[in-house]
């Protein structure tokens, strides 16, 4: 593996089975695609470009349409399929029926194009879990990148008196913060590389919060902080500049224009992301509604969701937003529910 490495460069696999991944333009917002579908997509190809690396595999779920064909490959960047249960996969939760299943569909897409070197997991789930089992059994090195949120999330809520010994056991039986903690301390451990992202007291915290001492033992840490396609934003800019009139902006024209004329030239407040209760859209409408100096000054569009065949996540949070409007019916005339986009759109709004 290693004169390989050095005489053709790195194979490199990447993989979120919490999302299906688009071979295309990945939406923005939607009930299945999120930050780290729309992320590796877009970082496939970028790092198959380098001169180090000779090919990079991204793994995803299956689409459910079949509409993404599983083995594409373009410039170095190839997609492999993970087939799931319908259902399965696609939360902390549901993921764990699928674990045998995403180890068999891991395994053969890495074999499917030949060992890569190296596997990089990104999210404490199952589905990096699966992708660690595999890769120890294939002796293929792991690098994962540790965010230690659930560590984080339950030392907010236990300064805030949200949280304490006395309640942990029925949070812990909610939420699994026990398991959370344990699986991302488990796939630092395991993996070869950590990367992780700045932070204030970076150090301090992660040996008060997971135990783990980076200045310790064989430098294996490394600190990333993380960016934006900057080149996104560039074209954006390119077709505002042009004459054309993109048709998600016309969308929003139409959506505010709907509203009463004295809302029409207002200032836009716009919230990107999948209509889902972790990303809280619903506790940003109940925000807007509560700072009524705001919401006379400005209109809240909200960007993400299926609006017209909403997954059962989204048309939970739908009804929370509902609820939040039946209480507040003056925001109907402030607020506009933009539905999923485009990158490309989300870019140009």
């Amino acid at each position: 593996r290693r004169d390989h490495a050095r005489s053709e460069g790195l194979r490199v696999a990447q993989l979120h089975l919490g999302a299906v991944l688009d071979a295309g333009a990945s939406r923005a917002g939607s009930g299945d695609t999120g930050g780290v579908a729309t992320l590796l997509s877009r970082l496939g190809p970028s790092l198959a470009a380098q001169p180090r690396v000779a090919e990079v595999t991204t793994i995803g779920r299956s689409a459910p349409d079949d509409q993404r064909r599983p083995g594409r490959a373009r410039d170095g960047h190839r997609f492999e399929s993970v087939d799931l249960a319908a259902g399965e996969g696609g939360s902390f939760t549901s993921a764990w029926p699928s674990l045998v299943a995403a180890q068999r569909g891991i395994r053969a897409a890495l074999l499917a194009g030949g060992l890569p070197d190296v596997l990089h997991l990104r999210m404490a789930d199952p589905g990096s879990l699966a992708g660690a089992l595999v890769a120890k059994e294939l002796g293929i090195a792991t690098v994962f990148t540790m965010a230690p949120d659930p560590h984080v999330h339950v030392q907010a809520r236990e300064r805030s008196g949200d949280l304490d010994r006395t309640d942990f056991a029925r949070a812990d039986a909610r939420e699994a913060l026990w398991l959370r903690m344990d699986l991302v301390e488990h796939l630092a451990t395991q993996a070869r590389e950590v990367v992780l992202f700045p932070r204030a007291h970076l150090r301090r915290d992660l040996e008060e919060l997971a135990g783990l001492d980076i200045a310790a033992g064989p430098p294996r840490y490394t600190i990333v902080a993380e960016g934006i396609d900057a080149g996104l934003i560039d074209t954006a800019n390119h077709t505002l500049a042009s004459d054309a009139r993109p048709a998600v902006l016309q969308d929003l024209e139409a959506a505010i224009g709907r509203l009463p004329a004295s809302r029409h030239g207002l200032p836009i407040a716009i919230s990107v992301g999948r209509m889902h209760e972790v990303k809280g859209m619903a506790r940003l409408v109940a925000a807007f509604a509560a700072d009524e100096g705001l919401a006379a000054r400005a209109n809240l569009v909200i960007v993400g969701g299926e609006l017209g065949a909403p997954s059962p996540a989204e048309a939970a949070e739908l009804r929370r937003i509902e609820e939040v409007l039946q209480g507040a019916p003056q925001l109907r005339e402030r607020i506009v529910l933009l539905g999923r986009r485009s990158n490309d759109d989300v870019a140009l709004l």
